[in-house]
């Protein structure tokens, strides 16, 4: 019984966290005309919020062909030479989530991958 209710109490701040930030998240976009600056608050309000140090926001270019995966937004993000702001479907870890429609977390990541630094 005290697991039962704990478990419960754990999905009640759970459900309160997300329609708490929903609604703030609602009412930070309201007024807000284009895509371009819709992603770039996401980035700056979301990012920190999920208590992530890198985030990355992509829209589908449907003018493209084949359809591309474009970079819009981003949260502690540096251009590298090495790294493409651009994805085919099912191309890197941005074009597989994209392709299977689902998020994909990376634990234990090769050393090449992003890293995130402060100066």
């Amino acid at each position: 019984m005290i697991a039962n209710l704990r478990e419960t109490t754990q999905k009640n701040r759970e459900q309160d966290w997300l329609k708490t930030n929903l609604a703030r998240f609602g009412g930070l976009m309201q007024g807000q005309k284009n895509l371009e600056s819709v992603s770039r608050l996401i980035m700056s309000e979301l990012t920190p919020l999920v208590q992530a140090s890198h985030g990355a926001f992509f829209v589908m270019d449907e003018f493209e062909s084949p359809k591309v995966l474009q970079l819009l937004a981003s949260y502690a993000y540096r251009e590298r030479k090495h790294v493409a702001n651009r994805f085919r479907l099912g191309e890197g870890i941005v074009g597989q989530a994209a392709l299977e429609k689902k998020s994909i977390l990376l634990a234990k990541v090769p050393s090449d991958y992003i890293q995130v630094t402060s100066d």
